[in-house]
């Protein structure tokens, strides 16, 4: 198989940008699939995510008669997206040869409109493939967990990541143990930072920046006993996986796609999501 992944986005943080990542180091592990950095050179074409590609970019792909299959989240939001987000979803849906979803929600929430809009039907065309990780960089070696340590990571600014319930949860926790910490990974605003993420009863915390480099998130993970994380209808969360993979426990819920990430017998690693995505898309064959 010779694969294009389609990405015109200028992004490089965020679920689906680490998803992407991933799954390039793991196609490089695999002797039988040949990734192409010119489309015109591909047989078969995937896009990581509806918003990460340009509508022309898919339509030459098209065009040509390549195989495309769709990657599918989370419905992209008509607000980011110049009033775009569900239209080009949609778009990319009608002419894709496979669908892959990220979990059952998301297969469930995403397909249950797609199969209701006339002229769309995904009879026998989806699959669900849950996320992996690097095993390599996220696991248990060398591991030195603190249960008197606290995370809560973010990406991005989004409220459904819910860093105000965290805010919260911290609280409650820090009252019962003097000596919880809690450190926070991600982008916040310039105020939250310089005043101390608005904590007000002597909580101790620590902000570690923006952490973009795997092995540095992988450090800091075998350090934390828990990892808090109240994201509402995350449809595959990559650090509830990281955290998992490094053996920290987790503070969730059950919105979204999380009872999928969390399922004990769940494989997390990126091999067997590598093995998914390419048994879909050569029809079955690895």
């Amino acid at each position: 198989m010779k694969l294009y992944i389609a990405n015109d986005s200028k992004q490089t943080l965020g679920g689906g940008w680490t998803f992407l990542a991933n799954l390039v180091q793991g196609l490089q592990r695999v002797d039988d699939v040949e990734l192409c950095y010119d489309y015109s050179e591909a047989d078969t074409v995937l896009l990581p995510s509806s918003s990460m590609v340009n509508p022309a970019t898919v339509e030459k792909c098209s065009n040509e008669g390549k195989k495309i299959f769709l990657r599918i989240d989370n419905m992209p939001r008509n607000s980011r997206n110049r009033n775009t987000g569900s239209s080009r979803l949609a778009q990319y849906a009608r002419i894709a040869d496979g669908v892959i979803f990220q979990s059952q929600w998301a297969k469930e929430y995403i397909g249950w409109w797609l199969e209701n809009i006339e002229d769309i039907s995904l009879k026998g065309r989806t699959t669900v493939i849950i996320n992996g990780v690097d095993l390599a960089v996220f696991n248990r070696k060398n591991q030195a967990h603190n249960n008197n340590i606290y995370l809560y990571s973010r990406y991005n600014k989004d409220e459904t990541k819910r860093w105000e319930e965290a805010w919260y949860q911290f609280q409650m926790i820090w009252r019962e143990n003097r000596n919880a910490r809690l450190w926070i990974v991600g982008r916040f605003s310039k105020e939250q930072i310089e005043y101390g993420f608005d904590f007000f009863q002597g909580e101790r915390i620590e902000y570690k920046g923006t952490v973009s480099n795997p092995h540095e998130m992988s450090g800091i993970l075998k350090q934390v006993g828990t990892l808090i994380a109240p994201y509402f209808n995350d449809a595959c969360s990559n650090a509830v996986l990281e955290a998992r993979a490094c053996g920290c426990k987790v503070l969730t819920n059950t919105s979204g796609g999380m009872p999928d990430v969390m399922d004990e017998n769940l494989d997390i690693s990126l091999e067997r999501m590598t093995k998914e995505y390419i048994m879909f898309m050569n029809g079955g064959k690895w």
